[in-house]
């Protein structure tokens, strides 16, 4: 069973994908003027712990351009999901999917941001907000319990 992607699933994968690409433009416009060891690795409390190659800079944006599209696609295709809070039938496959579409959008959207953050942070060559893991974490962990339990109550 496939299901149509929505405006809203479009207008998140156009913002995600349009940072992704902002971020690879920064690096080529930028090359030059980048330092030529960047930070790679944070602590969990944002300092940095090993450094690397400013080419290293690249794999946020490519992330983004791999994930962004490809969550889509999952999101399209509801038989692909594992579902253990409800059970997804021919009647509730629209409530069910939504629910969890509205999930993947909102992980989509906290890790772009977590993305654009820490690749800024990394141009600049300096330590990452001391909140952004554990903020994405709880964001995560929030949206997953929300949407498990509203989908259940929808099944």
């Amino acid at each position: 069973m496939r299901v149509r992607l929505r405006k809203i699933d479009y207008a998140v994968m156009g913002v995600c994908l349009a940072a992704a690409i902002g971020m690879l433009l920064y690096y080529l416009i930028n090359k030059n003027n980048l330092p030529t060891e960047v930070p790679m690795q944070y602590s969990f409390t944002g300092k940095i712990r090993a450094t690397g190659s400013r080419g290293n800079l690249l794999t946020f944006p490519l992330l983004l351009l791999f994930a962004v599209p490809g969550l889509a696609v999952v999101s399209m295709f509801p038989s692909m999901w594992n579902i253990p809070f409800a059970k997804v039938t021919e009647e509730n496959v629209g409530r069910v999917s939504a629910c969890i579409r509205n999930m993947l959008d909102i992980m989509t959207i906290v890790m772009t941001a977590v993305f654009t953050t820490i690749f800024i942070c990394q141009a600049r060559g300096t330590n990452a907000p001391a909140f952004i893991l554990p903020l994405m974490l709880v964001i995560f962990l929030v949206d997953i319990i929300f949407w498990g339990i509203r989908t259940s109550k929808n099944a």
